[in-house]
């Protein structure tokens, strides 16, 4: 799903009180926000919606954020989407470093400042943005790739089937028993650079 409007973020978290809070920042800032309060509601607009990033509360009440996390990177549908963990209980350095090998591309503890909150998901964005174009140069190189493949495909076709009658045709003159030697030496050209251009064409196609 590609979005042409304003970035979209889900922000989840089962508090009323933060959720309200980081929904207020990040739309102030001019991002379009979409709003859960579970684990599993997360991940089920993580599919509907495709955001490009997730802001997601580690606390969750019915599965963490951990898990949530590892489960939109494990999808090839949704592994690329920016997920930003956040935790105001799981605060120590064990904590983050989990959160990261879950799939995590950052980890904020809280309380965390507004302009720090915003950075980082300034930043996280701009890498999406990178990894999107990235993504579809890739698809162009592929798409690329199979245009030249077809390209030289046609170009063997085209250039050996005019060879086999010319071969053929030479067998032929070749079978005249006539003691002409101009007559036989040209046959024997004529084969010899149609085998010639035989290789030369498989050595370029190769």
């Amino acid at each position: 799903m590609t979005h042409t409007g304003p970035c979209v973020v889900l922000n989840v978290d089962d508090d009323a009180a933060n959720l309200y809070a980081k929904s207020r920042i990040l739309k102030r800032a001019g991002y379009e926000v979409i709003e859960a309060g579970t684990g599993t509601e997360a991940l089920r607009l993580v599919r509907e919606m495709r955001p490009q990033l997730v802001l997601l509360d580690v606390k969750l009440p019915d599965i963490t954020g951990l898990e949530v996390c590892q489960r939109i990177k494990e999808d090839p549908l949704t592994s690329h989407i920016m997920v930003l963990q956040i935790s105001a209980s799981h605060v120590t350095a064990p904590d983050r470093v989990l959160g990261l090998e879950r799939g995590a591309d950052s980890y904020l503890t809280e309380p965390v400042e507004n302009t720090e909150l915003l950075a980082t998901v300034q930043a996280l964005l701009r890498l999406y943005k990178r990894e999107q174009e990235n993504r579809q140069l890739l698809v162009q190189l592929r798409e690329a790739d199979r245009q030249k493949d077809d390209f030289l495909a046609t170009l063997a076709h085209e250039l050996r089937n005019p060879l086999h009658p010319i071969r053929g045709a030479v067998e032929l003159l070749c079978l005249n028993q006539t003691r002409d030697r101009d007559f036989q030496l040209s046959c024997d050209v004529i084969d010899q650079q149609v085998n010639h251009l035989a290789r030369l064409i498989d050595d370029l196609l190769d």
